[in-house]
């Protein structure tokens, strides 16, 4: 973890935490869209559940709902300890948009 994505805590910063949950609804969008146009995110929703731990974090995406220009996406980020153990850490709501007309 760079001290540029910490906070003063020692945590990750919320704004790291936000960009790894974007880019997890993101590439969830890319990986059903077979299509493979070009995305851009239009909102997410963040969630802060727990302190984001360094030194490593995990980002898993599903589709809530797919339509013809905006999909829905959550993603959830997890802290991934060296024992296995790990948690939840925060949970977003991404919609994306197609971004080919643009």
């Amino acid at each position: 973890m760079r001290p540029a994505s910490r906070s003063r805590t020692g945590f990750f910063h919320g704004g790291a935490v936000g960009a790894i949950a974007d880019s997890g609804g993101r590439l969830c969008r890319l990986l059903a869209d077979a299509g493979g146009s070009e995305i851009l995110t239009v909102e997410y929703k963040l969630n802060l559940i727990r302190p984001a731990v360094p030194p490593t974090l995990r980002a898993e995406g599903r589709v809530l709902r797919a339509g013809k220009t905006l999909t829905v996406c959550r993603a959830d980020v997890f802290h991934c300890a060296p024992s296995g153990a790990g948690g939840l850490r925060a949970a977003a709501i991404d919609a994306d948009a197609d971004g080919a007309g643009s």
